[in-house]
């Protein structure tokens, strides 16, 4: 070896030294700073250039050497290029196919809320570590596209259709031109785990990228690829489990084609043994020193999360460990992985209906066509069965070997959950084909047109097979109800809401989902559920409050002339109830501004703009007067001074009718200013203060915060009027303001006491309600006003009211209690005896005409985040829906 060659051996051990510095470096930095990542970056890709100099034989290639080389084989192979332009155009097309349909634009699904969270908390300073690919990826699309819908897929269709090139140059490292074309085409054609997420596209590009440069490095001999397939197995070691599965499995696979290369064939003795390690060893041992510093490099920022207490790389693991523990099945290897091992040759076997309760369109049709689905399993078992060949040992390990592996250690198996095996099974269809085509060849070489010919027809037929599931899903109420699940409620509200001024103020109830705000950025825990969590990619900088139901947000009160969105999710069979409430308690809204259905109609988007004054229309009490000759005057009157009652010219009975805000819980009484004319006033059907008795009667009870329910009757003087305020026991209270009545008409009502307990203490908060509903127990306080600590936890909701039925008759009332203990009394008498924890209870009860007594109590046991429940009555003959019109009293 020459002088000049020494110096360029000793450059390049200068040079993964150095790298091997700036790698320790770059972890420092990382372990001390969690947010200084981009500094430590800088220097991970100089370390990484360093290692590919390592890799490097020194030889200078020929001037523009790879576009003519391409373009040569392009001339040389011109039905293969255009076959293969055909592939990934058809792929393309499948890829934008029913886009915005399926998943629908307007909607998120699954984890789509958490993902883009994470790309929008990028873009405002965050470097996260766990899943990087698909999450760095989103933010430059959501910094390109905005935050929406679109930016938040775009890099899933971008990634879906750069990997089929890709996905073509890895197969034409382990197969033939025919069986590289037609796993490539079978692959164009698969499009369903784009509907489903997590986003497995841009993971699918890493897979089959780091498969493409490791089998290229095998190939040509050169040891520079590994270095790129280092890197690339360090970022999936970051991503999810089948992601980083793969780097696993490469292991044993290079492993054994490093011995096979040893052994095979026979050496006929140990000096052509010995001679096969001298000639392999000087690589092996570079490619081992370049692939390990690469790889430690990379993952420096996995070990310093570690020095902080939060395993990424077995994250998802523990956290499965975790759920079987709270199960009461602790374990490593799930109790069920026999039933799991089912569900998950189910999910690539569609000809059969699955066991697995769960819909959607992967559960539905399956993950892929059943045409693929006979070519992966025929593919699988003659990949076990002649795994020595070629490659086939990685890509049958990769299957075979992750589906077992999420088999075994899931504690809640979804069919998603093992989508992420489709690259190696489709590559053993390559295999198929191959052995299929030579086997031909090799009997009937006259017959090699016509396979090649079959090939085509059976890759065509499954592209139409999954334009026909494409389209079937589209139309499915099945596959589009999954797109109305709970993420989709917030980020309808939210997409809703972006469009409106910088100073609107929005009100936002949602049933069935925490929420708690959206003005506020993601800084400390507080902040964070302040902002919605990870809805703030699409409700950053929205002003307003969230409630739990529509009985959560009124009365309320608005104090400047900024615009008002008024907005809410809803099931579908209770939109109508709910916009009917709404146009009872606030008719000055009207319709909704928006009204709008879901995917599948599984919930329906209500909005209303509106300004202070519709708002704040109902502050005041209603006024009922009667005249000698028995007719009804009924008005609503505006709080001031006082309600000034004039009597009509024959004098006649009044009363005032509505909600009146205490603001803390005391022992008051509700009375009149001094001189007022003779009257009678209950607060929630119980005596306050009556002056038409002698002496005057004036009664204080201890009563809740909040709004109750109030009622002045007496005979309309000739002048002044009523002015109200809360008397405490030593005679003192303020007159109330304007926003503490709140016009009543006849409307259902339903008495509310919710009970909250906080470190062995119990709260309560009481108003008035147009139905039971379930609410969230985070925060949900009844009213804004209502004083609560912020961490107590809401353990009760007791329901009371009057039931008038109008005729004797068998009524079949249905109690939805989710995962709750409930109580169900009729005049006193429970009708759930002996009720334990459940979620649905179906009774028939006979009720004779005239009030009936109603009250229903819901308990929740665990922390589980929802409480209350909805009471509907339906003819048990007919099915047929019928009211119960209550009274507060």
């Amino acid at each position: 070896m020459g002088r000049s060659r020494w110096l360029f051996v000793a450059s390049q051990l200068a040079a993964i030294a150095i790298a091997a510095y700036l790698g320790w470096h770059g972890y420092k930095i990382v372990d001390k700073v969690r947010t200084d990542i981009d500094r430590a970056s800088l220097y991970y890709a100089i370390a990484v250039v360093l290692v590919a100099y390592f890799t490097w034989d020194g030889y200078l290639p020929k001037p523009l050497s790879w576009p003519a080389r391409a373009a040569a084989y392009v001339r040389a192979h011109p039905v293969e290029m255009l076959v293969l332009g055909i592939i990934c155009a058809a792929g393309i097309v499948m890829r934008l196919f029913r886009y915005g349909t399926l998943p629908p634009s307007g909607y998120i699904i699954l984890e789509e809320h958490i993902i883009g969270g994470n790309q929008w908390d990028i873009l405002h300073g965050a470097r996260p570590y766990i899943y990087p690919i698909p999450t760095y990826l989103g933010a430059l699309s959501q910094w390109i596209l905005g935050p929406s819908t679109t930016g938040l897929r775009a890099p899933n269709i971008a990634t879906g259709i750069v990997t089929l090139p890709v996905f073509y140059l890895m197969m034409r490292e382990v197969a033939q031109r025919q069986g590289a074309l037609f796993a490539t085409a079978i692959w164009a054609s698969l499009r369903v785990v784009n509907d489903i997420g997590p986003p497995h596209q841009p993971l699918f590009l890493g897979e089959v990228t780091l498969a493409w440069l490791a089998l290229r490095s095998l190939n040509s001999g050169s040891i520079a690829w590994l270095v790129p397939a280092a890197a690339l197995a360090a970022v999936l070691s970051y991503e999810y489990e089948s992601a980083k599965a793969l780097p696993l499995f490469m292991l044993p696979f290079l492993a054994w084609v490093s011995l096979r290369a040893l052994v095979w064939p026979l050496p006929s003795g140990f000096k052509p043994f010995r001679e096969r390690i001298q000639t392999m060893g000087p690589s092996a041992v570079r490619a081992a020193a370049a692939v390990v510093v690469v790889f430690i490099i990379l993952v420096g920022p996995m070990v310093a999360e570690s020095h902080r207490g939060r395993n990424i790389y077995f994250s998802s693991l523990d956290r499965q460990k975790a759920d079987r523990q709270a199960r009461g099945t602790p374990g490593l290897i799930s109790p069920d992985w026999k039933d799991q091992v089912k569900f998950s040759a189910q999910a690539y076997t569609p000809w059969i209906d699955p066991d697995y309760p769960v819909i959607g369109s992967v559960p539905t049709r399956g993950v892929i066509d059943k045409m693929t689905s006979l070519l992966i399993w025929a593919a699988a078992v003659s990949g076990i069965l002649f795994f020595w060949k070629g490659y086939r040992a990685l890509f049958t390990g990769w299957f075979v070997g992750g589906m077992v592996m999420s088999s075994l250690l899931l504690s809640n198996w979804a069919p998603w959950k093992v989508a992420g095996w489709l690259p190696p099974a489709v590559a053993l269809t390559g295999f198929l084909a191959d052995d299929a085509y030579n086997f031909v060849r090799a009997r009937r070489g006259e017959w090699a047109i016509g396979a090649c010919a079959a090939l085509a027809v059976i890759a065509a037929a499954a592209f139409a097979l999954n334009v026909r599931t494409l389209n079937a899903n589209a139309h499915d109420q099945r596959v589009l109800t999954e797109f109305s699940n709970n993420p989709s409620y917030l980020y309808a509200i939210c997409n809703n809401l972006r469009s409106r001024p910088d100073n609107n103020y929005a009100v936002v109830f949602q049933r069935n989902r925490s929420s708690w705000g959206f003005s506020s950025p993601p800084g400390n825990y507080e902040e964070r559920r302040a902002a919605w969590g990870d809805f703030r990619f699409v409700c950053w900088d929205l002003q307003g409050r969230t409630t739990a139901d529509l009985q959560e947000v009124w009365p309320l009160f608005v104090d400047d002339d900024r615009p008002y969105t008024f907005v809410g999710a809803v099931p579908d069979a209770e939109a109508a109830g709910v916009i009917e409430g709404l146009r009872l308690a606030m008719p000055e809204l009207g319709e909704p501004d928006t009204h709008a259905d879901s995917p599948g109609k599984g919930f329906q988007l209500l909005a209303w703009d509106t300004s202070r004054e519709e708002m704040n229309a109902r502050r005041g009490l209603v006024l009922r007067r009667t005249s000698s000759s028995g007719d009804v005057v009924s008005e609503e009157i505006s709080a001031g001074a006082d309600f000034g009652i004039i009597a009509g010219p024959d004098g006649g009975a009044f009363a005032l009718t509505g909600l009146v805000y205490l603001d803390t819980e005391s022992d008051v009484a509700l009375v009149p200013r001094p001189g007022a004319p003779p009257i009678r006033i209950t607060v929630d059907g119980g005596l306050s203060y009556d002056s038409t008795a002698s002496p005057p009667v004036v009664t204080r009870t201890s009563r809740l915060q909040g709004w109750h329910l109030v009622e002045v009757r007496g005979i309309a003087p000739t002048g002044g009027g009523v002015e109200l305020r809360w008397q405490d026991v030593a005679g003192q209270g303020d007159t109330l303001a304007a926003d503490n009545f709140f016009a009543l008409p006849d409307m259902p009502l339903w008495r509310h006491i919710r009970t909250f307990e906080l470190d062995g203490t119990r709260f309560q908060a009481l108003r008035y309600d147009l139905q039971p509903h379930v609410a969230s127990m985070d925060g949900m306080r009844l009213d804004a006003r209502t004083s609560l600590p912020i961490a107590a936890r809401a353990v009760a909701e007791t329901y009371s009211a009057t039931w008038p039925v109008p005729s004797a008759r068998t009524y079949r009332l249905t109690l939805n209690a989710p995962s709750q203990r409930a109580s169900l009394k009729i005049d006193g008498e429970e009708t759930l005896p002996n009720a334990g924890v459940g979620t649905t209870w179906v009774i028939d009860v006979q009720l004779g005409a005239g009030d009936h007594a109603i009250e229903l109590v819901f308990e929740q046991p665990s922390q589980n985040p929802y409480i209350g429940g909805l009471l509907t009555a339906t003819d048990p003959a007919s099915g047929e829906p019928l009211p119960i019109n209550v009274r507060p009293f």
